[in-house]
């Protein structure tokens, strides 16, 4: 006799019961709601980026260090500070909560800047060109 798994699956949840969840859920869980699967990327990136805009904007310190432009300019969409600093040697979210996060820890992270800073300090012309303008 064939049974069904009747426990509940996170993914089968409704879109509008994900965003309610998203709703009450700081950074470190939002990130991990974004990395479930693609649908929970698509539904939670931009309560992502919006919280995180809200909090540090650690997304843009992130994409200057890693020469990733296009998380620069998401970032901004989401109205993403580019003046932010960073006023930790590490991020202030548990490691382990998101890939941005992550590797804040990697390549350079001592002292203080804000995204042009890193940008320049690791040499990644295009997003200080973009910065500047």
């Amino acid at each position: 006799m064939d049974h069904e798994d009747p426990s509940p699956c996170l993914g089968l949840l409704a879109t509008e019961l994900v965003l309610n969840i998203a709703k009450y859920s700081d950074v470190p869980t939002l990130a991990a709601l974004a990395s479930v699967n693609q649908r929970f990327h698509a539904i939670i990136k931009p309560v992502l980026y919006t919280a995180d805009a809200e909090n540090m904007s650690m997304a843009m310190i992130w994409g200057a260090k890693q020469n990733m432009l296009d998380i620069i300019k998401y970032s901004l969409s989401m109205r993403g500070n580019v003046n932010t600093d960073s006023r930790f040697e590490v991020s202030p979210y548990p490691m382990g909560s998101n890939h941005w996060h992550q590797s804040l820890k990697k390549g350079v992270h001592e002292g203080f800047g804000t995204p042009l800073h890193f940008a320049a300090m690791v040499g990644n012309d295009d997003i200080v060109r973009y910065l500047l303008e």
